[in-house]
């Protein structure tokens, strides 16, 4: 193992994640024929950097957490465990919007929620 971090395993991660950004953008433009990006698409262009840039570290300092955590393939568990993270955070904020949106629903009709 290195004695330090090489400066492209700190730079080379968010310059690629960039260049994702850019093509999954236009990407994304492509498909909806240059309208405004679906909901869907806004949702996916927040949390594919944030996985991308994760998986990016894990694999460029993957010597530094097979030497922190005793594991050749320690890389792998961070990958799964960051992007284990992000659907949680991802899921937790679905759920709190679903749930906002119901209260407001039955707020709007109080039939809506009985049975008479």
């Amino acid at each position: 193992m290195k004695a330090g971090i090489d400066p492209f395993a700190i730079f080379a991660p968010p310059v690629v994640t960039l260049i994702a950004i850019a093509l999954g953008y236009s990407q994304a433009k492509r498909i909806r024929r240059g309208k405004p990006l679906s909901s869907f698409q806004r949702k996916l262009m927040f949390y594919f950097p944030l996985f991308f840039l994760g998986m990016g570290y894990a694999i460029m300092l993957q010597d530094h957490l097979a030497a922190l955590f005793h594991w050749e393939n320690a890389w792998i568990a961070v990958m799964v465990a960051w992007g284990a993270l992000l659907a949680v955070v991802a899921w937790t904020r679905y759920r709190r919007n679903a749930l906002s949106r119901s209260t407001a629903a039955q707020r709007d009709d109080p039939q809506a929620g009985s049975d008479v």
